[in-house]
């Protein structure tokens, strides 16, 4: 099913395993108001999605962040904010990051496209760097993240500026996501998308 020599990968839930409802819970524990939190961090605050489409910065939801808590933001309160955003964080399974390697050696030009946002890439760096001592570039051909290009999935901007970037066709794509508006969007491009289940073990024709 590999027809395609461009594979280009969602992050969380396909390469990194998550859990949404840790950062919930860790922020709510701290008093986050409900305002700004919900079940699945789901963007549909202005706030949250800013932040993932890099219009409102760290410092920006560290702030929104201890108003709802009605008190005002120090040092160490930012940092366990931060501490407690990248609480969804899990590990990153190393046969996935073995197999895209091996993709790689097999001619394949592999790319990142992630909703994500500055304090989480600072994280997810050194859990991608623990896996097997590597670096991101060793993984990818490129990596493109929201927060870095302003906006994000499933606009369909976002795989538009991917593939005018990398001068690729998207008849030439396939699309690896956990979400199926995501998929949808990728679709109606004309690149093969894929919906994955989240932290999943990867489908066995993907693996061999």
């Amino acid at each position: 099913m590999l027809d395609r020599k461009n594979l280009i990968f969602d992050l969380g839930g396909v390469l990194l395993n998550i859990d949404p409802r840790a950062t919930v819970e860790a922020l709510a524990t701290m008093g986050v108001g409900k305002s700004l939190i919900t079940d699945g961090l789901n963007l549909t605050n202005p706030l949250l999605r800013g932040l993932e489409c890099g219009t409102v910065t760290p410092e920006e939801i560290c702030n929104a962040v201890a108003a709802t808590m009605g008190v005002e933001l120090s040092p160490a309160l930012a940092q366990s904010i931060k501490e407690a955003w990248c609480s969804m964080l899990k590990d990153a399974p190393i046969e996935k990051f073995q197999r895209l390697r091996m993709l790689r050696k097999q001619g394949y030009k592999i790319f990142l496209l992630s909703n994500t946002n500055a304090i989480h890439w600072e994280v997810i760096e050194r859990i991608i760097a623990s896996v097997e001592g590597g670096r991101i570039d060793d993984y990818f051909d490129g990596v493109y993240l929201s927060f870095e290009m302003q906006c994000c999935k499933p606009d369909k901007v976002i795989f538009e500026k991917l593939l005018a970037k990398e001068g690729i066709a998207a008849e030439d794509c396939i699309f690896f996501d956990d979400s199926q508006e995501n998929c949808t969007a990728a679709a109606s491009l004309g690149i093969a998308a894929h919906l994955m289940t989240r932290n999943a073990p990867w489908p066995q024709w993907l693996i061999e």
